[in-house]
Formats: structure tokens, C-alpha cells, sequence
């Protein structure tokens, strides 16, 4: 089994959703879009899941891949030396994909 790393940026946009949710809808909306991340990052740890490359990153060369949860993207990288897979963004896809690259 793969060990999941969240990265800092990664969890920081994940309360920035739960924050926005907070204040824009409700409490109980905001966690349950946090629950439906979070058990989906945790998808990523059987070795059999593989999700689509993310061709908005290529320039990286890590090959980042992504997995789609609701309206938001979650974009990772699997480090075969490390047996770990490192999640680096969660990512509003209604917004313009070239934000997703910094």
C-alpha cells in the first residue's frame, strides 16, 4: 500500500474550500465537501488506482496526475522510489486552468 502525503499548499487549499463553504453556504455543506476530498485522496493509496494525466503540469515533469471529486481536481504525483504518493493541490475546476499552474 502507498503511503499519501498532503502537501501544506494542498491542505491550505482544502480550508480555503471548507472556509469559503463556511461562509457562502453552511457548516454541514463545508464539511461534507472537506469528507468527500479527503476520502477521495485516500482512494489514492491502493496500488491499483491510476487516474488521468494532467497535461496542465506537464512542464514539471512529474507526472502529475488527477482525480476528479465534485467540481474540484485533486493533482498528485506518484514517487516510485518513495512508494509515496504526494497530493500538491486541490483545484476549483470552474476556474481557469491556468491558475492551476501558479
Amino acid at each position: 500500500m502507498r503511503k499519501v502525503v498532503i502537501t501544506h499548499f494542498a491542505l491550505f487549499q482544502i480550508k480555503s474550500i471548507y472556509d469559503y463553504y463556511c461562509i457562502y453556504a453552511s457548516v454541514k455543506i463545508a464539511k461534507k465537501i472537506k469528507l468527500e476530498i479527503i476520502t477521495s485522496i485516500k482512494t489514492l493509496k491502493n496500488k491499483e488506482v491510476e487516474w488521468q494525466e494532467d497535461e496542465f503540469l506537464g512542464y514539471l515533469n512529474k507526472n502529475h496526475k488527477r482525480l476528479i471529486c465534485g467540481n474540484y481536481k485533486i493533482i498528485y504525483y506518484y514517487s516510485v522510489d518513495e512508494n509515496r504518493v504526494y497530493v500538491t493541490d486541490v483545484f476549483d475546476s470552474r476556474q481557469d486552468p491556468v491558475k492551476e499552474k501558479g
